[in-house]
């Protein structure tokens, strides 16, 4: 599954802010018991055991979901947020979001700068 990465950019001038799709990124996506996936992530330093721990009620075999990016890959240039819009797509991108095929490939082909395929 890829993962698109907006960003919030401008300058310090009273202008005013515009968003932009910056970036592109593979997202995976684990539901594991909450013991093994502590375990396999504990080296980020991201949570304790006790708030995983208190998540899942005192019971480390109680599954979980982890998300982990990776493969990033930056655009040349920034998809802009009004032609997001205009594609369907209503979101903020702090949390990961479901795009169609068709809005995906016009992102990363602007964003690459690749040629529109006729």
């Amino acid at each position: 599954m890829s993962a698109l990465t907006a960003r919030t950019s401008g300058s310090h001038s009273n202008k005013l802010l515009s968003s932009s799709i910056q970036a592109v990124r593979t997202l995976e996506v684990r539901r594991r018991p909450a013991k093994v996936l502590f375990n396999a992530f504990r080296r980020l330093g991201v949570f304790e055991w006790e708030h995983i721990r208190d998540m899942v009620e005192g019971d480390p075999m109680k599954e979980i979901l982890a998300l982990r990016f990776a493969d990033t890959e930056l655009f040349e240039q920034p998809f802009p947020g009004d032609q997001a819009k205009a594609l369907g797509i209503r979101n903020n991108f702090t949390s990961p979001v479901k795009v169609s095929e068709t809005a995906f490939a016009e992102i990363c082909r602007h964003g690459m700068k690749l040629p529109v395929s006729s």
